[in-house]
Parts: C-alpha cells; structure tokens; sequence
C-alpha cells in the first residue's frame, strides 16, 4: 500500500527545487576536491536513499517535471523557505563534518592499529567460536547480533527520549515541524555519545563477519548484514518522507512499517513515546510502545512547540544549543 500523504501542504514548494540544485552541485564539487573513490563513497553513502526515494516519489507523481517534483518529500513545505534552508545546513554541517572525521582519523594510521586489532579478534575468535562454526552456524550467530543490535537501538531511542540529558541532544531531531526526506538529516554532534553502546556491537559483528569471508570462506554473513543495513537505512529515511507507506498487515507482527514513524514525531500527546524501533517491531509490541497505522489519521501536526532548536542557526543548534541546554540542566538538578 503506497500513496501520497497530503499533511504537509505543497504551498511554496517551488522554492525547494533550486534547494535540490544547491544540494547535488555542493556533492559534485566535494567529490571533485577528493578522490573518485572517497567522493563516491561520500556520495553513495550519504545520498542514495535521498536519491532513489526522490525518484521513486517522482514516478508516483502526477504531471510534469516541475510538478512532480512539488510532490516529493524534498519538493513539499509548510513552513517556506526557512525551514528547508535550516535542513539544508544540518545536511552540509552534520554530515560532511562526521565523514571527514572518518578521514582524517584514517589519515593519520589508524589502519595500522586496526591490523593489531584485528588480529586479537582472530585469536579470540579461534579460541571461542572457531571449534564450533560451521557456514549455518555463522548465520545463526550473525543473526543474534543483528537481533541485539535491533534491541539496542529501541533502547538507545528510548533513553533519548526519557533520560533529560540525552532528550536535549534528541530534542533536535524532533523539532522539525514536517516530515519531509531532508530533516531525517536533523542531529546534533553530541548526540552521538548517547549511541557509544552501540560502536562495539558494531565493531564486533563487522570483523566477525570479515573474518568469516576471510579466514572461513562463508560469504553468505556478508550479504545478510549488508542488506540489515540496507534495509535500516532505507527504512529510517523512508519513515521521514511524505509518502506514506504501510506493508501489509501481516508483517505488522516483526516488521515497523516507514510511515508508523510519523506517529512517534507526531504532536498528538497520544503518540508521545511511542515506535521507537527502525526496522522491526517487535521491541515496540513487547514494551508497550506499538502503535498501529489506525492512529495515523490522528496526526494533527509535527515537530515541538516552541523548541528553541527552531530559533537558531543550525550550525550554533547542532554544538553549541545542545550544550548550553545540558549545562541548565545540570545546573538546576544539582540547585535542587
């Protein structure tokens, strides 16, 4: 079931398409200043969800071009040109600022540390797993960590959500007052600290599956967790368009349909907490925190009221907000 949602209104949507233009110029000239490796990298890695969601949102369209392209997630506003602009900036800012971390901290060696390291996990492996793995069982193992991973995400969300210092990091993402596919980009840098339980298992289940290639010859863990990643990515991007949709109500059981994502930034107080998982279900069904395609309808708006995220320039919101924000409060738990 797909069809175009029409909560979030097309009034000035014009204004997105030289937005769109501005966007995949600022790429084409950042993968011309790197390589053509680690510029199609950059590219794929941060772009192909906006790109195929984009063109698909276009081929369901009506029209021309032009008016196609009014009715994606990237074309559609309600709030003018402002709010497109401020996702515009944590787009260049967040992104691009992560990425070239990544290069930075390669450049300096960090490959050659991670030779050593990667040569204790073989011994760990050998010594723990390598006396009982078989092609299934590598699957079998694969597909715990991925559940792990799944569950630790819903409870990084939720703690995001209920522990006050991590919300003032989230309260970012959340202030969007739309759901269009650009402000699925809305994060502040801090935000990552909340996600450090999450690097191990990360780290672990790469080099577990890297060495099943390597050293077992099992290939098929390769494909499995590249298409989990596939999928989460596609999914959390998907649940931030304006294009609703719902799989069939026999999946509901494991798998969280993209647009029940729309429930959990609603503004309706009862959707408050709720869906809090990326691809599966079964966490939010288990903990109390499922809300079905039913409520949808229910949606009376997005975004927080009055978030002071809405107030400032991205880039002071995505560094120095978040942290004038902990710091208050901080400050009033140790006054009281």
């Amino acid at each position: 079931m797909v069809q175009i949602y029409n909560l979030v209104g097309i009034n000035k949507s014009l204004k997105a398409l030289p937005l769109f233009f501005i966007l995949c110029a600022t790429f084409i000239l950042f993968m011309k200043l790197q390589s053509s490796l680690i510029g199609g990298l950059v590219f794929l890695q941060l772009f192909w969800p906006v790109i195929l969601i984009t063109s698909y949102e276009m081929f369901l369209g009506k029209g021309n071009l032009i008016n196609r392209f009014r009715q994606t997630s990237v074309g559609r506003t309600s709030n003018g040109y402002k709010n497109q602009i401020n996702d515009l900036w944590y787009i260049l800012f967040i992104q691009i600022s992560q990425f070239k971390g990544l290069i930075v901290i390669f450049t300096l060696g960090i490959s050659q540390v991670q030779k050593s390291f990667t040569s204790i996990f073989d011994k760990f492996y050998s010594e723990h797993f390598g006396r009982y793995l078989d092609g299934l069982n590598s699957i079998f193992i694969l597909l715990i960590l991925l559940l792990i991973i799944d569950f630790t995400e819903y409870l990084v969300h939720r703690f995001q959500h209920y522990v006050p210092l991590f919300w003032q990091f989230h309260e970012c993402h959340h202030s969007a007052p739309q759901m269009t596919l650009l402000n699925n980009f809305r994060d502040v840098v801090l935000n990552v600290l909340s996600f450090g339980a999450l690097i191990p298992l990360y780290s672990f289940t790469s080099l577990l599956v890297v060495h099943y290639a390597n050293i077992d010859g099992y290939v098929l863990p390769i494909y499995i967790l590249g298409t989990y990643n596939a999928l989460t990515t596609l999914t959390n991007y998907l649940g931030h368009t304006s294009t609703k949709i719902i799989y069939p109500k026999f999946t509901s059981w494991f798998l969280l349909s993209p647009s029940l994502h729309w429930i959990h930034h609603s503004t309706n107080p009862s959707h408050f907490d709720k869906n809090f998982g990326t691809l599966l279900s079964v966490w939010d069904i288990i903990f109390g925190t499922y809300l079905s395609e039913e409520h949808i309808k229910d949606i009376d708006g997005f975004g927080i009221h009055n978030s002071e995220y809405e107030k400032y320039h991205p880039i002071y919101c995505a560094t120095v907000l978040p942290v004038i924000k902990a710091y208050k409060l901080i400050k009033l738990s140790f006054s009281t």
